[in-house]
């Protein structure tokens, strides 16, 4: 079977064209990402969704509650124990990338639980914790070889 390079051509061009949703939906252009502001306060819900997963936490900001939104990976790319630690009700710290407009909205980078569990975004276990998570057999040797926990 023989393709044209015209056929070619208008499969490179489709296939450019479809991919640039892709592109455009990852942008961080609304976020400062030369601004980390760090904020502590109690976890009202995490949403553990897709496209990408939401913190929000209610924090307290010249004597008023302002509830901010956190934006992290969605479930294909954060572990599902995220959501056993980030319960409602808990306090935390989390360090974040703030929108541009000045919403109280931003990036999910780090959140520090009152236990001192720190949780990266990108980790798949947390950092400085007891915290065991339950992973298949093979998932957890996985997990345990890429956070440097293997025995």
């Amino acid at each position: 079977m023989r393709i044209g390079i015209g056929k070619l051509a208008a499969l490179a061009l489709l296939t450019w064209t479809f991919s640039l949703g892709a592109l455009a939906h990852h942008s961080f252009a609304m976020f400062d990402m030369n601004k980390t502001l760090e904020f502590s306060g109690v976890i009202k819900v995490f949403e553990f969704t897709h496209p990408h997963s939401w913190l929000r936490v209610e924090t307290e900001e010249k004597g008023q509650k302002v509830l901010w939104g956190f934006e992290g990976s969605g479930p294909n790319r954060t572990n599902a124990w995220m959501k056993k630690l980030l319960t409602p009700g808990t306090k935390v710290t989390v360090w974040t990338h703030p929108f541009r407009d000045g919403k109280p909205l931003g990036t999910l980078e780090r959140v520090q639980l009152s236990d001192g569990t720190v949780i990266h975004m990108m980790d798949l276990l947390p950092a400085n914790s007891n915290f065991k998570p339950e992973y298949p057999k093979e998932q957890q040797a996985l997990a345990e070889r890429m956070s440097g926990t293997a025995k």
